[in-house]
């Protein structure tokens, strides 16, 4: 934790303050990072991951009250799970269970909801269309997809990714992802025997998929391309393949579409930006 810790501060003092953003820990470890955070100067965002294997009521519950412990140090943003983890028998039942255990968990400010759904083509449209429904009802709960894991079977394929993007981009669910994000274009990781997905083919091809409508075969394309000579990225805007995108539409695709993605590494995304020249080594 105190690592972890460190890092985001060193991050936020270097060329790329702008990459860090909410701390990311699961809720098991949240009295381990108030009691690090005690002395610290600074008072942490945090997007809290609901682990444990607790009904998601007394989940939410337990958070809120060390939430509240922790108040002084940590502002609980947001609240991340796994919409299997929370039981029930549909996609309709396990949204309607988590809105109601968080409304009777007393959070003193309610937090951001990103439940976590599968990539798998049917779960995927399932899970998508419960969570548009939900949010028409009230209830503002966004999209987690995870891009990669421990092993090359956690990496789904572009195609996956794709159909994830178009269907979310038709019901206006936002989303951010997570793992396996490290590197800006997708590249081949020997460890693994696999290639990952690239953050910046992600967020781009979210972009493209809201703004022009790219179709699930363009954006599997999108997603897949390794050849940094047709992406651009300048403070004017982001290209690929003769398609544009300006800041001030990338601007509104960042707060209504594609939130954040999350990375254990805080330095390892902006120094493949700089690598491959879309990114300045030393701030303008």
């Amino acid at each position: 934790m105190a690592d972890a810790l460190d890092a985001r501060v060193r991050a936020r003092a270097g060329l790329a303050p702008w990459i860090v953003g909410r701390f990311v820990v699961p809720a098991s470890r949240l009295g381990e990072l108030r009691i690090e955070l005690e002395g610290r100067a600074e008072r942490l965002a945090a997007s809290v991951i609901v682990d444990g294997t607790e009904s998601i009521s007394l989940a939410l519950a337990n958070l809120a009250q060390a939430a509240r412990s922790a108040a002084h140090v940590v502002v609980l943003a947001s609240v991340e799970c796994p919409l299997a983890r929370i039981g029930s028998t549909s996609d309709e039942a396990r949204i309607a269970a988590f809105a109601a255990a968080l409304e009777g968990a007393a959070f003193a400010a309610t937090p951001g909801v990103y439940l976590e759904i599968p990539l798998a083509r049917t779960q995927m449209e399932r899970a998508v269309a419960a969570l548009a429904t939900a949010r028409t009802r009230g209830f503002e709960a966004f999209a987690k997809i995870r891009c990669g894991g421990l092993e090359a079977s956690a990496i789904p394929a572009a195609e996956r990714i794709a159909a994830f993007l178009r269907s979310a981009s038709d019901a206006a669910l936002p989303f951010k992802a997570t793992a396996g994000l490290h590197h800006a274009l997708p590249r081949y990781d020997v460890e693994l025997g696999a290639t990952t997905h690239g953050f910046l083919n992600l967020a781009g091809a979210a972009a493209f998929a809201l703004l022009r409508g790219f179709d699930r075969e363009t954006l599997a394309a999108m997603l897949s391309d390794r050849d940094v000579t047709h992406f651009t990225l300048d403070e004017d805007a982001f290209r690929w393949h003769g398609h544009s995108a300006a800041a001030a539409e990338i601007a509104r695709v960042r707060a209504s579409f594609v939130h954040s993605y999350g990375s254990c590494s805080l330095t390892e995304p902006a120094d493949d930006l700089r690598d491959l020249g879309l990114l300045e080594r030393t701030p303008a």
